[in-house]
């Protein structure tokens, strides 16, 4: 079983609604969010969820959404923040041993990226 099959399995089973894209990328939603869990053939054991598109990214507040970016990425565990096509995306990377059991992770990984979003928006408000 491909790493992801094995996660569109995963999130079947714990009541979420993947689909597939045109990537073959898996997406879905989870606390009203959209979420993507890409598709690398070539690296099976690299898991990669993201959460694209939170913070539109304008000449006027580029800087500011770098730094804040730049905060994430500091100081969050396996989070990165990236301005990707003018707008922000969280991803959470990871490798995954021969036997990976998603119960143990994918939760986490989702709450990490929900919880580095909140920073994100947070750090922009104090500036």
């Amino acid at each position: 079983m491909t790493t992801q099959e094995m996660i569109f399995n995963y999130l079947k089973d714990e009541g979420f609604v993947p689909g597939y894209d045109e990537d073959r990328d898996i997406r879905f939603k989870y606390q009203m969010r959209t979420f993507i869990v890409s598709d690398y053939e070539d690296d099976k054991q690299f898991l990669q969820i993201m959460m694209p598109y939170i913070f539109d990214v304008t000449p006027e507040n580029r800087r500011m959404t770098l730094e804040a970016c730049n905060k994430i990425n500091a100081e969050k565990k396996i989070v990165k923040a990236a301005v990707i096509n003018n707008s922000v995306f969280l991803t959470t990377e990871i490798l995954l041993d021969t036997t990976p059991e998603p119960k143990d992770f994918v939760m986490r990984m989702l709450d990490m990226l929900l919880g580095a979003q909140q920073t994100f928006y947070n750090v922009l408000r104090e500036m």
